[in-house]
């Protein structure tokens, strides 16, 4: 399965990273258009119950290797005023200093 991921284009994978989150509950997930994403991939909303929900982006790293603690923080960054939370979906690990 990973290297089946691996595989895929960057599209397509942020396409399969949109139907992930949307098969576990994640609400108007959409992918931003390449090129335009200001440093996400995508958004979405996941709705906890009737009174809370958060707005949330999520940044996709097809990668063989190690994210780093760098594009945690851009994620995080990038996260400043449009959205509660972000998620770093990845194929590749993460180093210590990023986890």
């Amino acid at each position: 399965l990973l290297s089946l991921l691996q595989s895929l284009s960057p599209e397509g994978f942020e396409n399969f990273c949109k139907y992930l989150l949307r098969v576990y509950g994640f609400e108007n997930v959409s992918v931003t258009p390449v090129g335009k994403d200001g440093g996400i991939d995508g958004y979405g909303v996941l709705q906890l119950n009737p009174f809370v929900s958060f707005k949330v982006i999520f940044q996709c790293k097809r990668y063989q290797g190690t994210v780093s603690r760098a594009q945690v923080g851009d994620l995080r960054n990038a996260m400043i005023g449009r959205a509660d939370k972000g998620i770093m979906i990845t194929t590749g690990i993460f180093s210590e200093d990023a986890k």
